[in-house]
Parts: structure tokens; sequence; C-alpha cells
């Protein structure tokens, strides 16, 4: 299984900051995180655009990146099957939070989301 985050590609590429590194904006903008938890949608392998689909908003287009979800639990990681808010009725029960998330641990799925997209894990999917 991937675990899907919707982001903002373009603030990813960091201007300005050394290779590898991961910029601050991302951290405190697509790494938002409610009630020390983190939203992401589950999805098989191949499936990304229908975690897209649960994600779309009515307009503009949508950035995803993706990152298998084994071996977060050994990083001390815990995920939480929640209902998410889709407008796919069948694409509810797919969401997962993130939870109990501190500062090292938010860190850890910033990694996985950068080393993601560094890897080619990630798609535009345009307002159609």
């Amino acid at each position: 299984m991937l675990l899907v985050r919707k982001i903002t590609l373009a603030k990813w590429e960091g201007e300005g900051i050394p290779a590898g590194g991961i910029p601050a904006d991302e951290v405190t903008v697509d790494m938002r995180t409610s009630s020390n938890s983190l939203s992401l949608w589950r999805c098989e392998i191949g499936a990304e655009e229908e975690a897209a689909l649960a994600m779309a908003a009515a307009s503009g287009r949508i950035d995803i990146a993706w990152f298998p979800d084994e071996g977060l639990q050994a990083q001390g990681l815990v995920l939480e099957n929640t209902d998410g808010n889709a407008p796919v009725v069948d694409l509810v029960k797919q969401h997962v939070d993130a939870k109990r998330l501190d500062y090292s641990r938010l860190g850890q799925l910033a990694i996985l989301v950068h080393n993601a997209i560094a890897t080619g894990n990630f798609k535009r999917l345009p307002n159609r």
C-alpha cells in the first residue's frame, strides 16, 4: 500500500535551499497538522489518481506525492483509519491519519515526501 499526501510541488523545489534540504515553508504549509495528526490517503500501487480524486477540490489543479506505508510503525509513526471528507463515497474509508506527531515524527514524514518527489513519485493533475 501507498500513502498519498496533497502537496504544493513548486514549493518543495526550495529555491536557495542546499541540495537535499527540505524547505521550511513546506514543513509549515504542506505538513500542517491538526490535533498532532496529519491527513493522508491510502491506495494501491498504481492507483494514486484514485487518492487524488478523494482529495480533489472544486477547482484548480492538485499535486500529490506518495510513499510506501511499510516501516512507518517501526519509526514510531502511528496510523489510524478515519473517514475522509471525499466527494466519492467509495473512497471515504481510504483515509488515514498519522497520529501523535511531534517535531521529530513530522520531520520523518517530511523526509518521506521529499524523497518521494526526488525519486519521481509525484504527479500534477490538471483541472479538467
